[in-house]
């Protein structure tokens, strides 16, 4: 036998305490593996979202007050290894033309805000490194094509991780357009690390129920 023979009460107290050391080593683990460590990580490709506070602010001769600011909830794939790079956004609270039933119109009577899907038609990567994409703000809703326009450039931040900037625009006969400004975007985890992490969650409740009803099973 290797070490001090311990009775069944001292093997009990000390089997707690090594689940009491394991249980936060593993949740932390499991927490990191969901997030990921992109301190120093290059853009790359991804599925990214937007925070939950995330925002950005809507001007023109429609909205109200000429200016606002609304919620901005994104979620972003962005594709930077093929030679033109693209990306599509599915935006799940886009607004237009301040909400105002000008807007309306032009939605074709779709209520506000509304989940829109955004598809590049142009990609590139620019000399700093950034990543500028344009193309047809509402071409999804209208396949021929609209004065509706965007412009957004993609970085990294001194944290590595990645920031949204750009605008959205009316290119036509009045002001509309939706200011991005520093929007900062969080990798979406992987489906095998979420269900890892799942599991080990899972694993170590179990653990902590056992702890505290010893009587309920073995301690394992």
């Amino acid at each position: 036998m290797v070490g001090p023979e311990l009775r069944p009460g001292e093997w009990n107290q000390e089997h707690k305490s090594v689940k009491a050391k394991t249980i936060p080593f593993v949740l932390l683990v499991g927490i990191s593996l969901v997030h990921g460590n992109h301190a120093s990580a290059a853009l790359a490709s991804g599925v990214f979202q937007t925070s939950p506070d995330a925002t950005v602010e809507e001007r023109g001769d429609y909205v109200p007050n000429g200016s606002r600011v609304v919620p901005f909830s994104v979620s972003l794939t962005l594709d930077l290894a093929a030679v033109q790079p693209s990306l599509t956004a599915v935006i799940r609270n886009a607004v237009l033309e301040g909400g105002s039933a000008f807007g309306d119109v032009v939605l074709g009577g779709r209520p506000q805000p509304f989940e829109l899907t955004v598809h590049s038609l142009s990609g590139a990567q620019l000399a700093d490194g950034s990543y500028r994409f344009t193309g047809d703000y509402l071409r999804d809703i209208y396949p021929s094509g609209t004065q509706y326009l965007f412009d957004w450039r993609f970085s990294s931040a001194s944290d590595g991780s990645a920031v949204w900037n750009g605008h959205s625009y009316w290119a036509g006969g009045h002001i509309w357009i939706e200011t991005i400004s520093d929007v900062a975007l969080v990798p979406e985890p992987g489906t095998a690390a979420l269900i890892w992490a799942g599991a080990m969650i899972l694993w170590a409740f179990r653990a902590s129920q056992r702890s505290h009803n010893p009587q309920g099973g073995a301690n394992l």
